[in-house]
């Protein structure tokens, strides 16, 4: 998700809700190599964040409100062999210095392709992934993008594309084109991956709004993004399959509400391996 999208370790919140998932679900169908999926939906800035812990892929309706402003978004995501994500965000309201809004839409989960041990096999990747903000100027961020990783090799993609419009003033990002105020990836990309074999997928989508100084005139804000892609085998041979990670377990998730200090500062995020970054 060049300097914008800086590729970190796997989030925290996702390798536990992986961790909990496993714990909880042992005889799961390939418990031993693939972990369960998990999902976020968030709304935070300020000290407060709404925050839906699960995969929702008909929308949730997120809002968030602090003194004289107001946010609203809906997030929506799935996965498996054709995952969704989708952010949109409403925000009407004024900026303190250093404060940001993020609005974002997380989906992560493995795959396995099942066949004759040391193969490999052609997957391939198509799909759309593509974000639109109101304002820019230095003051929003929207991004798009799907990352495909060995576990053991977090920092090295088999497969990615991202897609990020605007820019924060005062920060620095990767994969960024900071005079737009839309973008888009269009891919259609085959691939080989290794036969039992765990590999991560991570889709991701968000708006970013922030100040570096603060903002003392209300202004209305608003972006959405997304990314639909599908995976699929490349191959008709029967001798091969491709396996998806378990639903999470327990579900639908639960919604947790004004959690103190999720974003607390600008710049610090919410839950993401990598996105584009932040200086």
């Amino acid at each position: 998700m060049p300097t914008c999208c800086v590729r970190t370790a796997p989030s925290v919140a996702l390798l536990l809700a992986f961790a909990l998932s496993a714990a909880l679900c042992p005889t799961a169908a390939l418990a031993d190599t693939i972990l369960p999926a998990s999902g976020l939906v968030s709304l935070g800035g300020g000290l407060s964040s709404a925050v839906y812990n699960g995969l929702y892929p008909a929308g949730k309706t997120l809002s968030y409100s602090s003194g004289g402003t107001t946010g609203v978004m809906t997030g929506a995501n799935s996965y498996g062999s054709d995952p969704q994500v989708s952010a949109s965000l409403t925000y009407y309201g004024t900026f303190g210095a250093r404060e940001e809004i993020l609005a974002q839409s997380i989906v992560d989960y493995q795959f396995d392709v099942i066949g004759p041990a040391d193969t490999t096999v052609p997957i391939t990747l198509a799909g759309l992934g593509a974000e639109s903000i109101s304002v820019g100027g230095g003051s929003s961020r929207g991004y798009a993008d799907i990352i495909v990783y060995l576990p053991a090799s977090p920092l090295t993609a088999t497969f990615e594309a991202i897609s990020c419009s605007g820019v924060i003033t005062g920060t620095t990002s990767v994969n960024c084109d900071p005079s737009a105020t839309s973008g888009s990836f269009n891919v259609n990309t085959t691939f080989q991956v290794a036969t039992d074999t765990a590999y991560d997928v991570q889709v991701e989508s968000g708006i970013q709004i922030a100040s570096l100084i603060g903002d003392s005139t209300p202004q209305l804000y608003t972006g959405e993004s997304s990314v639909d892609p599908t995976i699929a085998l490349d191959t008709t041979d029967p001798a091969y399959s491709l396996e998806f990670s378990p639903a999470p377990t327990p579900e639908p998730g639960s919604l947790w509400l004004a959690l103190t200090g999720v974003v607390a500062m600008f710049g610090s995020g919410m839950v993401k391996r990598r996105l584009p970054a932040r200086g």
